[in-house]
């Protein structure tokens, strides 16, 4: 997302920018830590059982909240235009798959190298966000490539963002909020579902209006004045702290929301809610824009690591070295592979959508 001179524009950016960065760390640093790291020997010794914090679930929730937020503000220009569904869906697509692909053949390419098995028809499904069905199934969607849940949910807003988006902002925020509604009260009437329909139905898909409604008001002028803020981040820290997790939080239920959304949303609130200015911005602009590719590619880069460290060192120094890793990976492939490949997709499907195009 790209502001202008404009104050309040540039402030935008900054929140989201910085959002965006510490919602991709702290997931991704979640599971180098506990995931991988604290399994090395006799661990990291961090603590008992419970160290887990929800800090991962709420930052999934903060993509989730961001993701509103950008797609009301992104898609302006489109908004009200005659082929605004077809250019939408294309750019969405191109951002989203290509990099999801890399990540998941990466992976499926680090476990041939280790000697685990790769299924073809679980890892084809996969590609295509399509649930796969297992045992472990309660409803959260599972993947090849295990963060590419989210990513399920994502599409699903992109879907329903894009059937509205020709009909101008508002028809499409009131429409995205009514269908995804819709969704989770489907979720609460049907039984024994496929695991396609129980994943499309949860209530964690109500965090995706909360971003919209966020990037209605902004752009309205509406500021909340720094004491507010300031007061909704506090207690957002204290909902982190004294929230207690669910029960079986991979439903991504009403009580997940409770868990992990309530603070995202008074994070997000907190730094966009009004004028943010931040120092060392340039750093966190590109913190920002690697973030994709640090969320999908921390999973295949750990794993390889795993295999590759001398683990006699321990796990601080695997944890250390790994975390270097996957960040230089990252902005690596941010600017090398991701960028360029965006940028070269766009035009060439932009060359294809226009009618008197020259077909290559």
């Amino acid at each position: 997302m790209a502001g202008n001179d404009t104050g309040r524009d540039a402030s935008k950016v900054e929140a989201i920018q910085l959002l965006r960065a510490v919602a991709a760390a702290t997931v991704a640093l979640s599971h180098l830590t506990f995931a991988f790291a604290d399994h090395i020997g006799p661990g990291l010794e961090l603590g008992g059982p419970d160290r887990r914090s929800a800090a991962g679930q709420i930052a999934v929730a903060l993509f989730f909240i961001v993701s509103g937020y950008v797609m009301v503000v992104a898609a302006g220009p489109l908004f009200g235009q005659p082929d605004a569904v077809k250019t939408f869906w294309m750019r969405r697509l191109v951002r989203i798959l290509p990099s999801y692909w890399f990540a998941s053949l990466l992976l499926a390419l680090v476990f041939l190298a280790i000697g685990f098995k790769v299924e073809p028809r679980e890892f084809a499904q996969s590609l295509f966000l399509i649930p796969l069905t297992s045992d472990a199934f309660v409803g959260r969607p599972i993947f090849f490539l295990w963060p590419g849940w989210t990513l399920f949910y994502e599409m699903t807003f992109y879907l329903l963002f894009g059937i509205g988006i020709a009909a101008g902002r508002r028809f499409t925020v009131a429409f995205v909020v009514a269908a995804l509604s819709g969704l989770v009260i489907t979720g609460l009437l049907l039984a024994g579902s496929p695991a396609w329909l129980v994943s499309m139905t949860r209530p964690v898909l109500l965090l995706f209006p909360v971003g919209m409604a966020l990037a209605v008001v902004r752009a309205r002028g509406v500021a909340l004045p720094a004491s507010l803020r300031v007061l909704a981040a506090v207690v957002g820290g204290f909902a982190w702290g004294i929230i207690p997790a669910p029960s079986a939080p991979a439903m991504l239920g009403f009580d997940y929301l409770l868990w992990a959304g309530v603070p995202a949303v008074l994070m997000a609130v907190a730094l966009s809610g009004g004028p943010l200015r931040l120092p060392f911005f340039p750093v966190i602009d590109r913190l920002g824009n690697a973030s994709y590719a640090l969320y999908l590619l921390h999973v295949p880069l750990a794993h390889a690591w795993i295999n590759l460290f001398p683990l006699w060192l321990g796990a601080w120094p695997f944890l250390i070295s790994l975390a270097l890793l996957v960040y230089g990976a990252s902005l690596f492939a941010h600017v090398y592979l991701e960028r360029p490949a965006l940028h070269w997709l766009n035009r060439r499907l932009s060359r294809w959508g226009r009618p008197n195009a020259k077909k290559p």
